[in-house]
């Protein structure tokens, strides 16, 4: 890790803020891992607070951890926003974590053809979906939609056979990875032929969206 040095600021309550920022290369000198954080000031032991993180390989994210690591004897703890399945969670091989949700993302789906056609899907994925969906604000939404998805990308049309009911609500957290479709049909949320919800859970399982910061 290489430090290409520091910044201070002082925000509005007067408390001092270190910023520094590490970066990992490889043996041939490309970048393979960063770390931006920041050390709040406290009487004794500090808070650091990871702004940034980014690794590129394992040995990335074990990297970045032990560079937190080596602040040990001045730090009380570490925040970070994070996921479930973030890599650099599930590399520490025994994680001590205080959990705090912030705001769920929002999401609303204008354009159901376009928003499906713009999203990126397994590259293996060959099948087709026939949704009905219903919408009370926007009427161009509101009916039923063939999907066929191939090379990763999905072409929609207008009409079909309806084999999945759903509201665009329920489209946009199935189609975000915000609920997965198990939970959408014990909800009530969607109903349709047990194959049909097979094929919707191979297109939109993709694991829930997550941001590395607030926004």
């Amino acid at each position: 890790i290489v430090d290409p040095g520091q910044v201070q600021a002082r925000g509005a309550a007067q408390c001092a803020a270190i910023g520094r920022v590490g970066q990992l290369h490889d043996d041939d000198g490309a970048p393979e891992a960063y770390l931006f954080w920041r050390l709040h000031r406290r009487e004794m032991f500090h808070r650091l607070e990871v702004t940034d993180w980014v690794a590129l390989t394992p040995r990335g994210h074990r990297r970045l951890w032990s560079t937190i690591v080596d602040l040990r004897t001045m730090i009380e703890d570490v925040r970070f926003y994070t996921a479930p399945a973030d890599p650099m969670l599930r590399v520490l091989p025994d994680p001590r974590l205080e959990v705090h949700l912030e705001a769920a993302w929002m999401l609303r789906i204008v354009d159901v053809a376009k928003a499906i056609g713009a999203r990126g899907y397994r590259s293996s994925l060959r099948c087709a979906l026939g949704l009905q969906v219903r919408d009370d604000v926007i009427a161009a939404n509101d009916g039923t939609f063939t999907v066929e998805f191939a090379d990763g990308r999905a072409s929609v049309s207008s009409g079909g056979k309806p084999e999945l009911q759903l509201d665009v609500r329920t489209l946009a957290s199935i189609y975000s990875g915000f609920v997965d479709v198990r939970t959408a049909v014990a909800l009530g949320q969607l109903q349709g032929e047990p194959d049909a919800l097979d094929r919707l859970a191979l297109a939109f399982g993709d694991g829930a969206p997550w941001m590395p910061e607030m926004f």
